[in-house]
């Protein structure tokens, strides 16, 4: 309960309090480096399941290039080979992180 003396009262947070909780509320960023691209998987939604890619090609949307990246920037739509690329979890999402030289392709739309 608060006292009489209180009431009425604006508290305020001291700056350093505003400093910590603007700096916790920062995600990491994953960046790509070299001629590598960081790319979000489509999925293959059913009723029942998702299917994260197909086993023959897949096509995903590229989420981060690595400066050496010519042909492909953030944004494109590739296509891309089975095995290709490595698996990643980042922050609950699944991603693939691939070279450049690997997609198969990208998608105009």
């Amino acid at each position: 309960m608060m006292s009489d003396s209180t009431m009425g009262k604006i508290i305020t947070w001291p700056k350093s309090l505003e400093r910590i909780e603007t700096t916790m509320e920062k995600k990491a960023v994953l960046k790509a480096t070299q001629d590598c691209l960081i790319v979000r998987p489509d999925m293959e939604k059913h009723d029942l399941f998702i299917l994260l890619r197909k086993k023959h090609t897949g096509t995903g949307v590229v989420i981060s290039a690595g400066p050496d990246a010519v042909d492909v920037k953030v944004g494109d739509r590739v296509v891309f080979g089975d095995s290709i690329g490595q698996d990643l979890r980042w922050e609950g999402e699944d991603l693939l992180v691939m070279r450049e030289e690997h997609t198969l392709g990208v998608i105009e739309e």
